[in-house]
């Protein structure tokens, strides 16, 4: 018996609706196989990008009964353990799958109808991509349904069903999904990045095709060489980008890459860290998996990248390095980034605007929105990581701050001055200790330097909090350590600039479709505003600054009525301008309600993260880079303790040593 189906030639008409010539096509003949020659056909050809994915629906599909999910340029999916944050990048992958099942003529208009090879679904049985194995409802087949919505209105939504023993996909709504633009789709699809697993002692050279049938079957490891060759002799502009962000982040690049096809069976690559050469084999694997997944990228013309759990296996501080590397990616490349992990470390180094958070029964989840917070990170010497406390003793350079924000926008700037101080394994180890009258980390670091009888390099940021010029300049030149208190009154402060927040805003703009140029004057208003209503709040806290400040310095006589005046005409003094107004207004209050308006205004929702990422170079102002550049310096001295008898048997955590004991020692 001969299975018909019936097939449109589809192309949208003024209103946007599919209508086409009706046919009758054999589908054990035809669709079919046309459908796994349209997978292996080479994507067409085009200079135009895709337009960036603006929210991804899911009906019926796996664990989503009705799921819409809304996505920006770089985001990072958080959620339990099978909350589907996989199953979306699933929905993704499948949509560009079946696009290319779709696509007719010369790849720029759909066929409504054809057969799915089995390959092509996320799943080992059919019956499991339906929502509670659901294929039918009495007697009507249920469609399993994902569709894609575009920053340029286009959209396209397939629904599969279960008939006849194959899987049939229909297109069910579409608008756009024709010409130059479904061309730009197939051109540059969705790329799935393979884990990274390391990689094999002997690599055999692979033909473009062989590497590609490896790369499918889950052998990706057998060909990162084979793609480092590629990417430097076809993509020379990407091999030198590679480099550049293997230098910048590890303080290390390929070396070599050599392949004689006349005389070689094997591909050859070594990598230089410092002055010394090795086989990329010999690699740690935290280096040799950000390599593997660079590669892997570099080699492909992708408009969306797609990662599940990249920081597998890497330590917590190359789980931050992969959060900051896609940030990256995604903006100097244009990539849209959507990477689903467990990682807090990524999770808590990412701006909250760009997270997802994926709940098991939701109906609609937005990017960014009010239920996605950061994880509370460490926030003391005491609770340090055991990978950053090895890399202390070895490094002995230590920065101290008060909270975790600092630490994400020093380190932010320092890659934007492409200045490596944070990340490799040379790294400054970066501690958040809390406000400012805390002093135990200080005490903590000697105990420390007692243990490993070597001297920590060390400095100390602090918040200004309120203090005056004179008592700010007493403070830096009281502690035995060094110490530089901020100019402004804290690092959000330095966020408050109208040029950057105004770019920050065109930008989210653009990517959600809508047309919001504000002017910098614009925004400066907002904060000039903003300023003026909470002048008095910042009266009262310098206020209460002072008077503590003089009875610590035994000033008894100090009350709020001799006081309030005195920072009322400090605070008027420096109103002239915005920069002299951050030194005295509370910086973190100003920013929490600067955003809120701009958010009400503008129609955009975005953190202090954003903002830091917007920063160019010319951006950052003059006293952090001076500082930043003075934390490059930070050099430890050479050994003046004693060291212990056994420093390999040091154990970070030892009670004993913690207090200083040596009974155990002396008495063995």
């Amino acid at each position: 018996m001969e299975i018909l189906e019936t097939r449109y030639m589809v192309a949208p008409n003024t209103d946007g609706q599919v209508e086409g010539q009706l046919s009758l096509v054999d589908e054990t003949e035809g669709s079919s196989a046309g459908s796994m020659s349209a997978l292996i056909a080479p994507p067409p050809h085009t200079d135009e990008r895709p337009p960036a994915i603006r929210s991804v629906r899911m009906r019926s599909f796996k664990s989503f009964p009705d799921c819409t999910v809304t996505l920006g340029a770089f985001n990072v999916l958080a959620g339990a353990n099978n909350a589907g944050k996989s199953t979306l990048l699933q929905a993704i992958d499948l949509v560009f799958a079946l696009l290319k099942i779709h696509a007719e003529g010369a790849g720029d208009r759909l066929a409504l109808g054809r057969l799915v090879p089995p390959t092509v679904l996320p799943v080992a049985t059919p019956q499991d991509l339906w929502f509670e194995r659901r294929v039918r409802s009495g007697n009507d087949n249920i469609y399993c349904e994902v569709g894609l919505e575009f920053s340029d209105e286009s959209r396209v939504m397939f629904g599969l069903r279960n008939l006849y023993g194959g899987i049939n996909s229909r297109v069910r709504e579409q608008t756009g999904m024709a010409g130059s633009r479904l061309t730009a789709l197939l051109a540059r699809p969705a790329l799935w990045v393979p884990s990274a697993t390391g990689v094999v002692r002997d690599e055999e050279y692979r033909t473009p095709a062989r590497r590609a049938a490896l790369i499918s079957a889950g052998r990706h490891n057998e060909v990162v060489r084979n793609l480092l060759v590629e990417l430097r002799k076809d993509r020379p502009e990407e091999f030198t980008y590679l480099q550049q962000l293997l230098e910048d982040r590890f303080g290390a690049s390929i070396a070599a890459v050599s392949f004689n096809e006349t005389l070689d069976q094997f591909v050859s690559t070594e990598y230089t860290r410092g002055a010394v050469s090795h086989d990329l084999y010999s690699a740690g694997s935290g280096f040799v998996q950000i390599v593997q997944l660079l590669s892997f990228i570099l080699t492909r013309d992708a408009g969306i990248v797609l990662l599940d759990e990249p920081d597998a296996h890497l330590h917590s501080a190359l789980q931050r390095t992969i959060g900051d590397l896609f940030s990256t990616l995604s903006v100097e490349r244009g990539f849209q980034v959507v990477i689903a992990t467990h990682s807090k470390e990524i999770i808590n180094s990412v701006d909250p605007s760009n997270l997802v958070l994926i709940e098991p029964g939701a109906t609609r989840v937005e990017v960014g929105s009010d239920a996605v917070t950061p994880m509370t990170v460490l926030q003391s010497l005491g609770d340090i990581d055991n990978v950053d406390a090895y890399a202390l003793i070895r490094n002995r350079r230590c920065l101290f701050v008060e909270g975790p924000k600092d630490r994400e926008i020093f380190s932010r700037f320092a890659a934007t001055l492409r200045l490596r101080l944070f990340t490799g394994d040379d790294r400054i180890v970066t501690l958040a200790v809390g406000g400012s009258t805390r002093i135990e980390h200080i005490e903590q670091l000697d105990v420390i330097e007692s243990l490993i009888g070597r001297k920590v390099a060390s400095l100390e940021v602090r918040d200004r909090d309120g203090r005056t010029d004179e008592v700010r300049t007493v403070a830096i030149g009281d502690r035995e350590r060094p110490l530089h208190i901020l100019q402004r009154d804290c690092i959000e402060s330095y966020l408050m600039d109208p040029a950057v927040i105004a770019r920050v805003i065109t930008t989210l703009s653009e990517q959600r479709g809508k047309a919001q140029t504000p002017s910098v004057d614009e925004i400066a208003g907002v904060i000039d505003q903003t300023c003026d209503e909470i002048r008095d709040v910042a009266i009262d806290r310098l206020t209460d600054r002072s008077m503590k400040d003089a009875f610590a310095q035994g000033d008894r006589n100090q009350t709020v009525t001799k006081s309030r005046p005195a920072m009322s005409e400090w605070v008027e003094a420096r109103w002239s301008d915005l920069d002299s107004r951050l030194e005295v207004l509370p910086g973190k209050l100003l920013m929490s309600k600067v955003l809120p308006k701009i958010q009400q205004s503008y129609g955009v929702s975005f953190g202090t993260s954003k903002i830091a990422e917007a920063f160019t170079a010319s951006d950052i102002p003059a006293e952090l880079v001076q500082l930043l550049d003075q934390i490059s310096e930070l050099t430890a001295a050479e050994p003046d303790v004693v060291r212990p008898d056994d420093p390999e048997a040091l154990a970070i955590g030892d009670p004993d040593l913690a207090t200083g004991s040596t009974a155990d020692s002396e008495e063995s």
